[in-house]
């Protein structure tokens, strides 16, 4: 079981987020609250990039998936085996936090993570 999280374009358009702001926020989340989570041993944080891009952060307990092999298989980052992180992005075009997630979601349907 895992957690996903997210926050769209239009948030930190609209309230004039940094990406150092957002990914500070996203930081803690990911490394504080989302590997406690009661019944939950992995889980993502996804977050937009003033460059268009999507920042995507794992991580993971024992006996859990392998994040950075998730990233590295995925060939968009990588990692260690608890604690990773990959981009999302292609030339031209901008990316909101929900359309890379479904990229993410559609790979896991035919690639499974590897647990470790």
């Amino acid at each position: 079981k895992m957690t996903i999280s997210f926050i769209n374009r239009e948030f930190v358009e609209n309230n004039n987020f940094t990406d150092l702001e957002i990914s500070g926020g996203a930081a803690v989340f990911i490394s504080q609250f989302s590997r406690v989570i009661k019944g939950v041993s992995w889980g993502m944080v996804l977050k937009p990039q003033s460059n268009g891009e999507v920042s995507v952060s794992l991580r993971s307990n024992p006996a859990s998936i392998n994040v950075a092999q998730m990233m590295t298989d995925y060939e968009i980052g990588g990692g260690h085996e608890r604690a990773a992180g990959g981009t999302i992005k292609e030339e031209g075009k901008v990316f909101d936090s929900k359309e890379a997630l479904e990229k993410i979601i559609k790979w896991m349907e035919t690639s499974k993570p590897t647990l470790s």
